[in-house]
């Protein structure tokens, strides 16, 4: 009778085990879908917002409204776009003390020892890196782009361009200046912005090719967005 009863016990006690856990990994499974069905949301958020942005950007670029711009624009100069943007320059690397090396010592006589890897102590230096320094408005226009800060404010004047890169999504952009020693760039901080890249390759053509160009590269860009929906396959694309 003890005996049967402690196997009714026993069983109770695996199936309570067993309930418990598949609750557990029912509720972590759940979390998981929604964590990967918000983040494919978010993801498609951000990309119908470039899209719209440059859809939007399409219809302005021949009707500028210089207005938007509080600096007094050059001759010729047209407003393009603006975005909040992360200023990128580049950081000191941090400093290290290495400490001294007193190496091995032995005892050559009584009152004489001979120290043998002993080395003095030095400063070095990491290599300087990009990174974020402040944080404002970017303003694009066919000739420069201007950066107002909360510390600092910047020129880029797109005829002193030596040298570029763009991030494949536009997502930042770094430039050489022939009047500037280092590397400086901008970088989105909302994703629900059009992106610096972005409009930076707008202006960039548009100060090397005229309007024209930068309405070519304004069209090539939103069809490679358009293309590159999340979510769906470049078959389902061909198909519709």
């Amino acid at each position: 009778m003890i005996s049967q009863s402690t196997n009714i016990l026993s069983a109770g006690i695996d199936a309570t085990t067993f309930f418990v856990f598949a609750l557990v990994f029912g509720i972590w499974a759940l979390l998981a879908y929604s964590k990967r069905v918000s983040a494919k949301k978010n993801n498609h958020n951000v990309w119908a917002a470039q899209v719209s942005a440059l859809q939007a950007l399409e219809l302005s670029i021949d009707k500028p409204d210089n207005s938007q711009v509080t600096t007094k624009l050059e001759a010729g100069e047209v407003f393009i776009g603006s975005c909040t943007a992360a200023l990128l320059e580049y950081k000191k690397g941090d400093r290290n003390y290495q400490g001294i090396n007193q190496g091995l010592s032995f005892k050559v006589t009584k009152n004489i020892r001979y120290n043998v890897g002993g080395s003095k102590g030095k400063i070095t230096s990491d290599p300087d890196y990009m990174a974020p320094v402040d944080q404002g408005k970017a303003v694009f226009t066919n000739q420069r782009i201007l950066y107002i800060g909360q510390e600092f404010t910047r020129q880029f004047d797109l005829g002193k361009i030596l040298d570029y890169e763009i991030a494949p999504n536009g997502f930042n952009f770094i430039l050489s200046l022939s009047n500037a020693e280092k590397r400086s760039g901008l970088q989105t901080i909302d994703t629900m912005q059009i992106w610096p890249g972005l409009l930076f390759a707008v202006a960039h053509e548009y100060n090397d090719s005229g309007l024209k160009g930068a309405k070519t590269q304004i069209t090539t860009t939103l069809e490679q967005f358009k293309n590159a929906e999340p979510g769906v396959s470049p078959e389902t694309k061909a198909a519709i």
